[in-house]
């Protein structure tokens, strides 16, 4: 069985909990889910599935799902330092913030699949998160580029101007990734170090590192 199709059989789960329907996962199921999941591809497959059914507005989830989401991403996360997967990386730490339980015991009475990953020693790699951040900031400017060259917005920008711009992107992604190194239990040092240089690198003014600097010392 492929794995979109064994990941709508475990998400078929929010749907048919309350019946005994043959459909539901099995043991078997999930297992051989878990094991395509060393594969990058898979990874890629099993992710957008997850994140299609997020856009459907479906973030709270049964125990069972819950349970089961924990386990495959364990492996997921088992996986990233040895195949430098960041996409999939910046996919489950995304998913990992926006799927829960109900839960009297954590913030908001809600538990989030980021607590099952938190303590994961991946997560506490500066080199990590550092390279990370490179993938997400230079995917961003790759979008932004190919969609401004489409559209024909390029031509007539100056150099400050282009300067401007890459330090904007790289701004936009380091913020959010600042708030999750934090979320994820890495420490001011460490958060500063991997962020600070890529203020230089990417020439950011005044306002935007006081900003960065406001986020990493406010918490």
């Amino acid at each position: 069985m492929k794995v979109q199709q064994l990941t709508d059989k475990i998400l078929s789960i929010e749907n048919e909990i309350c019946n005994k329907d043959i459909n539901l996962p099995k043991e078997e199921d999930i297992e051989k889910l878990n094991s395509l999941l060393d594969i990058h591809h898979n990874r890629v497959i099993f992710l957008q599935r997850l994140s299609e059914y997020r856009i459907k507005g479906k973030f709270e989830l049964t125990q069972k799902t819950f349970d089961i989401l924990s386990r495959l991403f364990n492996t997921i996360v088992n996986t990233i330092e040895r195949d430098k997967d960041f996409h999939s990386i910046k996919n489950v730490i995304i998913l990992s913030q926006t799927y829960y339980i109900k839960s009297d015991d954590d913030k908001n009475g809600k538990k989030y699949l980021q607590k099952i990953i938190h303590d994961n020693k991946i997560f506490k790699s500066k080199k990590l998160w550092d390279e990370l951040l490179d993938y997400v900031i230079n995917k961003e400017i790759f979008r932004t580029l190919s969609y401004e060259n489409k559209n024909g917005s390029t031509i007539k920008e100056n150099r400050k101007e282009y300067e401007d711009k890459m330090s904007n992107i790289a701004f936009s992604q380091i913020i959010p990734y600042t708030d999750n190194m934090i979320e994820f239990g890495m420490d001011k040092k460490t958060i500063e170090e991997v962020i600070f240089p890529k203020m230089t690198i990417y020439k950011m003014s005044n306002e935007l590192i006081n900003s960065i600097k406001s986020v990493i010392g406010d918490k």
